[in-house]
C-alpha cells in the first residue's frame, strides 16, 4: 500500500490535511520541473539552489496566472498614443506652415512645450524670432522681375487676353480671381516700380493668363478658317511662357498660395502641349505646393480670412482633378491619394458669376474616374476566380454612373442650351468628360472579344446599322441589352465604349456647326476627340467592319483642323496620316461585305511606290512577320504582281488580320481559356490597364514594358502592305 503524504496547499492557496500517495507527487515534480525547464532555461534545479530561490520570493507578490494576464492586459490598454493632428500656421497672408500627424516638426513642438511646461515660461518668452525657415534670401533682385515684365503687350491687348482666358480657358475649373488679376493687371501698367522679388508668382500668374489667353484668341476671330492657319498667336503665347519660366525658382523659393496658381497656369499652358511630360510635371508642382501650404486639409479654425479659405479650396480642386485626370489617363502614377484630403469643396457662391456648379460635377466625374481606374488595375494581379466580381463590379459602376449622370440637373450638365450661352461650353465639356470616362472603363476590354467571338458580326448581319442608331437596345436595361444580343459583361462595356466614342465626335462636330469653334488648346476638346478616334478604328479594325466610316472621317476632320499650328502639330502629322491611312483602309471591310458591289478600276501604282512598300515591309524591326521570309511577299513575287496587278486575291489581309489579332493574346496567360468568353484575352490588361489612354506618340512602348493594345492593333494594320488591299489608298 503506498505511503501518503499531506499536501500542503490546495487550488484555493490554504493549507489541508489531506493526503496524496507518492507516486502522484513524484509526477508532479516531473511536470513542473518540465514547465520550469521550458519557462526559465537559466534555472539551476538543485534542491539547495530551489531552496534559495523560493526563500527569495516575495510573499506579497505571488498572484494567481489569471490575475496576472488580467494585469497585463490593464497595463497594454493604458498605453496610449498622444492625440496628435495636423497643424497650420499662418506665416503671411498667402504662406501657410503645414505641418502633417506625428511629423518631426510636430514632435519637436511637442518637446518644447514640455520644456516650456518645466521651466514655467510660455512660448511668447521663447520665441522672439520666427521659428520658420525664410526662404527671402534666395529671391533674385527686383530688376530681373522688371525685365520679365518687359514682354508684356500692350493695355489693349492685355485687357482682350484676360477676357479671353476667362471667356474660354477657365471654364470649369477655379485659376484666379477675376478682380484679384484686374488690379494686378493695373499695378504691372500704372505702379511697375512698387514690384518686389516676392511678387513673381504675381507676375508670372500675369503673362500664363497672356499665354492662355493667346492659345484661345482665334476663338474670337471673325474668320475662324484664316486664324486657324495663323502660328503668331502660338508664338506669342511661347514669348509670354518663356519669360514667366525664368520666374520659376523664385516661384518655388516663395511657396505661396500665387505660386500654386502659376504652376497651375504653366500646367494649363503645357496640356495641348505635352501633357503626359511637362504638363504632368507643372502639375505636380502645383499639388506639392498647395500640400507644403495644407491646401488639401481642412483644418479647423479661423486660420485665414474666409475669401482666402475659399480661394485656397477653389485652387486645390483645380489642381487635383487635372492632375489627377492627367495622370490616370496617361498612366502616371497619383501624387495623393484620396484618404490624405478633407479639404471643403469649393461654395456655390452664386453672386461671383462662378461655375461653381460645374466643378462640383467635374469633382465627382474624377472620383468616378478614380474608381474605375482603380478596378481596372486589379485585373492585372487578381486571381481568375475574383475576375468575375470585378466585371461586375465595372459594369455596375458604369450603370451607376449613366444613371447619376441622367439625374444631374438641367443646368450644369443641361443637353439643351443654347450656343450663345455662357454655359455652353462649359456644359459641352462636361459631356465630354463624361463621355471619356465610359470609354475609360469599356477600352481595356475592347480588343479581349475577338477571342471570345469565333465570328465577329459583319456589316451584312448587323446591316449596316451603327451601335449610335441601335436605340432600342441602347437604352435598355443591361441585362436586358446582353441577353438581346448575347453578349458577354466585356461586350457591354465594350458597347458603351465605342457609344461613348461616337457621341464624343459628335458633340465636337456640334460644337464647329454651331459657330462656338473648336477650342485647339483644349484638353478636353481635343484629347476626347483623339480618345474617340483610336477607339472606333481599333472596334472596326477588330470586329471588321466600317459601321464607324462617316464618324471617323469627321473625327478626322477635326483632329486635322486642331493640328495646325506650333511645334505640336509637328508632333500629331505621323497620327493624323496613320488614321487617314487606316480610315482608307477600312473600306476593304465593306468591299468585303458586299463581294458582288461593282469595283471601280484601281489606278496602277508606280515601280518606286512598289519597291518602297516592299522595303517598308521587310525592313521593319518591329514588324518580323512582314519580312522578305513572309510567304505571302514571297507567294506576291513568285506570280509576278507588279504595278499593273488587278489584286484578284481580294481576301489576302484576312490571314494578316487573324495574325494580328494572335500577335495580342498569349495564351500563357493564366485568364485565357477557349471556354470562357470572359476570361478570354484578359491578357490585353497587363498592357492596356498599364499603359496611358491616350499613347500614341510614335507608336513607342510604355514605361512598364508593353505597348498599348490600340497602338500595336493599328500599327500592325497599318503594316500590311497597300498592294494587299483590294483598293486605291493613294
Amino acid at each position: 500500500m503506498p505511503s501518503k503524504i499531506p499536501s500542503l496547499i490546495s487550488q484555493q492557496g490554504s493549507i489541508e490535511a489531506s493526503e496524496v500517495s507518492v507516486d502522484e507527487v513524484l509526477e508532479r515534480s516531473k511536470y513542473m520541473e518540465r514547465i520550469l525547464k521550458h519557462r526559465l532555461p537559466h534555472l539551476e534545479f538543485s534542491t539547495r539552489n530551489l531552496r534559495d530561490e523560493a526563500q527569495a520570493l516575495d510573499p506579497t507578490s505571488v498572484v494567481r496566472h489569471s490575475d496576472a494576464d488580467q494585469a497585463v492586459n490593464q497595463d497594454d490598454g493604458d498605453v496610449e498614443i498622444e492625440d496628435e493632428r495636423a497643424t497650420l500656421d499662418p506665416i503671411t497672408e498667402n504662406v501657410a506652415h503645414y505641418s502633417g500627424e506625428f511629423s518631426y516638426w510636430n514632435f519637436s513642438m511637442r518637446i518644447k512645450k514640455h520644456v516650456n511646461a518645466l521651466m514655467l515660461t510660455s512660448d511668447d518668452q521663447t520665441s522672439a524670432t520666427s521659428p520658420y525657415y525664410s526662404r527671402e534670401a534666395l529671391l533674385s533682385e527686383a530688376r530681373n522681375l522688371l525685365e520679365t515684365l518687359s514682354c508684356c503687350p500692350p493695355r489693349q491687348i492685355a485687357e482682350f487676353l484676360v477676357h479671353v482666358f476667362f471667356k474660354h480657358a477657365a471654364i470649369n475649373f477655379f485659376y484666379v480671381d477675376r478682380s484679384w488679376v484686374s488690379d494686378k493687371i493695373i499695378q504691372v501698367y500704372d505702379r511697375p516700380s512698387t514690384l518686389t522679388s516676392k511678387d513673381a508668382a504675381t507676375a508670372s500668374i500675369i503673362l500664363m493668363i497672356f499665354a492662355v489667353g493667346s492659345q484661345y484668341a482665334h476663338l474670337e476671330s471673325l474668320d475662324r478658317q484664316g486664324s486657324a492657319k495663323d502660328s503668331h498667336d502660338h508664338e506669342a503665347g511661347n514669348v509670354f511662357y518663356q519669360h514667366a519660366a525664368k520666374l520659376l525658382p523664385d516661384i518655388l523659393h516663395l511657396g505661396s498660395l500665387e505660386s500654386v496658381q502659376a504652376c497651375l497656369l504653366f500646367g494649363l499652358y503645357a496640356l495641348p502641349l505635352d501633357a503626359s511630360g511637362l504638363a504632368y510635371v507643372y502639375l505636380n508642382m502645383a499639388i506639392k505646393l498647395a500640400m507644403q501650404n495644407g491646401m488639401h486639409r481642412n483644418i479647423p479654425g479661423n486660420t485665414f480670412s474666409a475669401t482666402i479659405m475659399e480661394t485656397r479650396n477653389r485652387v486645390w480642386w483645380t489642381a487635383y482633378c487635372t492632375e489627377k485626370k492627367i495622370g490616370i489617363f496617361h498612366g502616371r502614377p497619383l501624387s495623393v491619394l484620396p484618404s490624405d484630403i478633407d479639404a471643403t469643396l469649393p461654395r456655390d457662391d452664386r453672386a461671383d458669376m462662378s461655375r461653381i456648379p460645374h466643378t462640383l460635377v467635374s469633382i465627382r466625374l474624377v472620383d468616378r474616374l478614380g474608381a474605375l481606374s482603380n478596378e481596372i488595375m486589379l485585373l492585372r494581379t487578381c486571381q481568375k476566380h475574383e475576375v468575375s466580381g470585378i466585371l461586375n463590379r465595372l459594369v455596375a459602376m458604369k450603370d451607376d454612373l449613366r444613371s447619376w449622370w441622367e439625374a444631374l440637373p438641367t443646368g450644369p450638365a443641361g443637353q439643351k442650351v443654347s450656343p450663345q450661352s455662357p454655359h455652353f461650353r462649359p456644359n459641352t465639356h462636361l459631356q465630354l468628360e463624361y463621355c471619356l470616362l465610359r470609354m475609360f472603363a469599356g477600352r481595356p476590354f475592347l480588343l479581349t472579344l475577338m477571342t471570345a467571338d469565333a465570328s465577329p458580326p459583319s456589316m451584312a448581319e448587323t446591316n449596316g446599322t451603327p451601335l449610335a442608331t441601335k436605340s432600342s437596345t441602347d437604352k435598355a436595361p443591361p441585362s436586358v441589352r446582353a441577353n438581346a444580343k448575347g453578349s458577354s459583361r466585356t461586350a457591354i462595356l465594350v458597347d458603351d465604349c465605342a457609344q461613348a466614342a461616337k457621341e464624343a465626335i459628335d458633340i465636337c462636330v456640334y460644337l464647329r456647326s454651331t459657330g462656338a469653334g473648336l477650342a485647339r488648346a483644349s484638353y478636353v476638346e481635343y484629347s476626347s476627340c483623339r480618345a474617340s478616334l483610336l477607339v472606333l478604328i481599333a472596334y472596326c479594325i477588330q470586329n471588321q467592319t466600317d459601321e464607324f466610316y462617316d464618324t471617323l472621317g469627321k473625327g478626322l476632320d477635326i483632329i486635322r483642323e486642331m493640328s495646325t499650328v506650333g511645334e505640336s502639330a509637328k508632333s500629331e502629322v505621323f497620327l493624323i496620316e496613320s488614321l487617314e491611312q487606316a480610315l482608307k483602309r477600312l473600306h476593304f471591310f465593306r468591299e468585303k461585305a458586299n463581294p458582288n458591289k461593282h469595283r471601280e478600276p484601281l489606278n496602277p501604282i508606280s515601280g518606286y511606290e512598289n519597291f518602297r512598300q516592299w522595303t517598308r515591309a521587310s525592313t521593319s524591326k518591329d514588324n518580323p512577320d512582314f519580312s522578305t521570309n513572309d510567304p505571302a511577299v514571297q507567294n506576291h513575287h513568285r506570280q509576278g504582281r507588279g504595278s499593273n496587278s488587278p489584286f484578284a486575291d481580294a481576301m489576302l489581309p484576312n490571314s494578316r488580320l487573324a495574325h494580328i489579332s494572335n500577335d495580342l493574346w498569349d495564351a500563357s496567360h493564366p485568364f485565357s481559356s477557349n471556354n470562357d468568353a470572359e476570361f478570354n484575352g484578359l491578357n490585353t490588361l497587363q498592357s492596356a490597364a498599364g499603359s496611358a489612354f491616350f499613347a500614341m506618340e510614335n507608336f513607342a512602348p510604355t514605361s512598364d514594358g508593353f505597348v498599348h493594345p490600340e497602338s500595336q492593333l493599328l500599327e500592325n494594320f497599318l503594316a500590311i502592305p497597300d498592294y494587299e488591299f483590294p483598293f486605291q489608298t493613294e
